[in-house]
């Protein structure tokens, strides 16, 4: 599996009359006294398989900074 693109945002709908998608609200940055901390936010991700690729796979969203993780959170795709 390959991602293609992804973005964290404040807000992403899908409008079910034309299928669009709106994404809302992407930071340029995050000010915080300290890190981590927790920010709600909807990711959007497109990403790719070969037909030979397991639909169901597992994946995990990995946040660092300067190299040191912060966060490892297990993610289901629908």
């Amino acid at each position: 599996m390959q991602l293609r693109f992804l973005v964290c945002a404040e807000s992403a709908i899908i409008d079910q009359a034309s299928n669009n998608l709106s994404i809302n609200g992407i930071p340029e940055q995050i000010a915080a006294p300290i890190f981590p901390i927790g920010v709600p936010m909807s990711v959007v991700a497109h990403l790719t398989r070969k037909k030979t690729e397991s639909e169901n796979q597992p994946l995990r969203l990995i946040f660092s900074l300067d190299k040191e993780k912060i966060a490892d959170q297990p993610l289901l795709l629908s």
